[in-house]
């Protein structure tokens, strides 16, 4: 096909002659040949099949202007060539970090920014509400995430401070286990509000920095979402990030960033809430059980779906 690439219109012709084909040749009969002025069964098909709207629709070109880089001296910025002028939010420390991470992961290949994502970097870190509209392909993922994650690579040198050794991640897969006592699973404090216990949880509290959600994308539709993720895994999980939270030139300190999709299927822990009152907590024992069921279940569907996927 790599013949076709260069002109859309034979690659369509092509790719829909190869389908009839294979409809000819996986569903063939024996009426091949047309009688006199009645056409076959084969060619009546044939010629429904090429007709539009039938099993395709003709081609519709839509011409792209090709979008612009911005010019610096003899060559395009890139994320290599970013300077403090460009991003005045960030110190040189600062900006060191944010470029070996996005080289590292989100912006392989040190292509050159388009104006758009330069513009959308340079305001939204400067504090400006921004808003972008542009085509498909032209590099609205990065213009969101690359301010996203200055932000969050500027808070993390100034102010995270490195890792202990007792805070290293760890998985607790407390789902596997037969029988987890409630205990061990919440600790109640003095309101008798129930709060998962470090036995539980996948990072310390401790963390060298303050947990917070520093980020929220929101999408219309899930379908619009798996891409995107990809795009996140390839930014913050891949083993090259990993190597860079932990052992880069410009690492942060051992510290992760983390990131989560939420739908309408994603279980929720919800609040575990008990009672001093023996008939009130009855009610409330049984609700509790029943939502570390669900959350235990999905845990252990989520990790069979990873295991399929390793």
């Amino acid at each position: 096909m790599s013949k076709f690439l260069l002109n859309p219109v034979r690659s369509f012709e092509k790719i829909k002659d190869n389908y009839i084909l294979y409809t000819k040749t996986a569903f063939g009969t024996r009426f091949k040949e047309d009688i006199a002025d009645f056409e076959s069964f084969e060619s009546e098909r044939e010629r429904l099949l090429r007709t539009d709207q039938v099993l395709s629709r003709e081609v519709w070109i839509e011409p792209l202007p090709p979008y612009a880089y911005v010019n610096r001296g003899n060559d395009y910025i890139r994320v290599s060539s970013l300077t403090t002028e460009d991003l005045p939010g960030l110190n040189n420390n600062a900006l060191n970090l944010f470029k070996d991470f996005l080289l590292r992961g989100l912006m392989q290949g040190n292509f050159p920014l388009y104006h758009h994502q330069f513009q959308m970097l340079q305001q939204a870190s400067s504090g400006i509400d921004s808003i972008i509209t542009s085509g498909t392909g032209s590099g609205k993922t990065e213009s969101f995430l690359l301010p996203l994650f200055a932000d969050i690579i500027n808070e993390a040198e100034a102010e995270w401070t490195p890792k202990s050794d007792t805070g290293h991640y760890r998985i607790n897969d407390w789902w596997n286990k037969s029988r987890l006592p409630e205990s061990n699973f919440l600790s109640f404090d003095e309101r008798n509000l129930g709060h998962i216990t470090d036995e539980v949880l996948q990072r310390p509290v401790n963390d060298g920095h303050i947990p917070a959600l520093r980020g929220l994308i929101i999408y219309p539709m899930n379908a619009l979402v798996e891409d995107q993720m990809t795009r996140l895994r390839k930014a913050l999980d891949s083993d090259e990030i990993h190597d860079f939270f932990e052992n880069g030139n410009h690492s942060l300190k051992g510290h992760r960033i983390f990131f989560g999709q939420y739908n309408s299927s994603t279980p929720v822990s919800g609040l575990f809430e008990r009672s001093n009152n023996p008939d009130v907590e009855k009610g409330l024992k049984a609700r509790r059980d029943r939502m570390k069921q669900r959350l235990k279940d999905a845990m252990i569907d989520l990790e069979k779906q990873t295991l399929r996927i390793q």
